[in-house]
């Protein structure tokens, strides 16, 4: 009936005022806005503000057509390809990083794909290539130390209190035979889902040589956000031992990995608001 995003903000307007604890009006308003700044929503305002920018200086067709062009045309082999690409980020960096790295080059290819479809929508692949994003990131955690936080959780639990060290190749010899089986599993659930509307016209790997063609050299548009994105991706996947420094500089001690991906990710979108590449 009215704007999603309305009724996302309803709650600090209408919780405040409703009697659920003993708290004032005021000391209720701050605690329902505090979780409005969690840090993962400022690391997808800023994985979303490159979405946008690659999209605004077409650079979200560049990115597609590589993927296409390495993964193959095919839109089996397609979702395969973003579910075992986002698993492979996530073994580094968190799975919520992972999936803002990665979101933007699916939506890219789904409305590549739409575009060689004449336009039309491909709700059900389209979303089972979103979806391959999010289990990818999840899948893809659970096979190194580093993949997910929890892990790390538990690698300090045991040493903690069992006296029992995990190495960084012991816990992945547990870790990636789960993530080897499920990768697979969940290929197939995914393309069940969305090969009901899955384009049957792709296009070849020769018509994509000659779309890459006609996009001509890169414009300083295009290397100032692929630069943006390259340097977030980089600081993303470096964020364990940066937040590692900030605490040996004399940074709080709550300050935790997901507070520098989201700082990392609030960087990269003032960059792209202030920066003006030729002038524009």
């Amino acid at each position: 009936a009215v704007p999603m995003a309305w009724t996302a903000c309803l709650p600090l307007v209408v919780l405040p005022g409703l009697p659920l604890a003993s708290q004032s009006h005021v000391e209720a308003l701050g605690a329902c806005s505090k979780a409005y700044l969690d840090a993962y929503v400022f690391l997808f305002l800023g994985g979303l503000a490159i979405a946008a920018a690659l999209e605004r200086w077409n650079l979200h067709r560049r990115l597609a057509l590589f993927v296409l062009a390495r993964v193959g045309t095919s839109p089996p082999r397609l979702c395969l390809g973003v579910l075992a690409s986002t698993a492979f980020v996530s073994m580094w960096i968190s799975n919520t990083a992972s999936a803002a790295l990665m979101l933007p080059i699916a939506l890219a290819l789904v409305r590549e794909l739409e575009g060689h479809a004449g336009g039309r929508r491909l709700d059900r692949f389209g979303c089972a290539l979103v979806l391959a994003v999010a289990y990818g990131a999840n899948l893809g955690g659970m096979g190194t130390k580093i993949g997910t936080a929890p892990n790390a959780q538990l690698v300090a639990f045991l040493e903690r209190e069992a006296d029992r060290s995990v190495s960084f190749l012991q816990f992945s010899a547990f870790g990636l035979p789960f993530v080897l089986l499920m990768l697979p599993a969940t290929w197939f659930v995914l393309w069940r889902l969305g090969r009901s509307d899955a384009p049957s016209t792709v296009p070849t790997l020769a018509s994509i040589r000659e779309e890459r063609r006609r996009l001509g050299a890169w414009n300083p548009g295009e290397r100032a956000v692929a630069s943006i994105f390259a340097g977030t991706a980089a600081l993303w996947i470096a964020s364990a031992p940066l937040t590692q420094a900030l605490r040996a500089f004399g940074a709080p001690a709550g300050l935790r990995g997901a507070h520098v991906e989201a700082g990392v990710a609030v960087l990269a979108l003032l960059v792209l608001l202030l920066a003006r590449p030729g002038g524009r």
